[in-house]
């Protein structure tokens, strides 16, 4: 695991420039379906991710009902 989860601006801009190189068949859309068990294995992997995707995909997990039990938060008691 990394020490720092932040990214410099001028290496994230290169890997976004990297992505872009990519073949225009390999950016290309998929429908998955997946239950919460598998959410709570992605999450804690992908929510510092470098990809924005990923980050972006972590924040809608986040927005689900029930999310405290993917991403762990405890309610307003304290509780885990």
């Amino acid at each position: 695991m990394r020490a720092s989860n932040k990214i410099p601006n001028g290496e994230k801009e290169v890997w976004w420039q990297m992505i872009q190189l990519l073949p225009s068949s390999y950016n290309q859309k998929r429908t998955v379906m997946l239950n919460y068990e598998v959410l709570a294995g992605i999450y804690p992997m992908r929510k510092n991710h470098k990809l924005d995707e990923w980050v972006d995909f972590c924040k809608w997990i986040e927005t689900l009902p029930y999310s405290e039990i993917i991403v762990g938060k405890g309610d307003d008691n304290g509780n885990s």
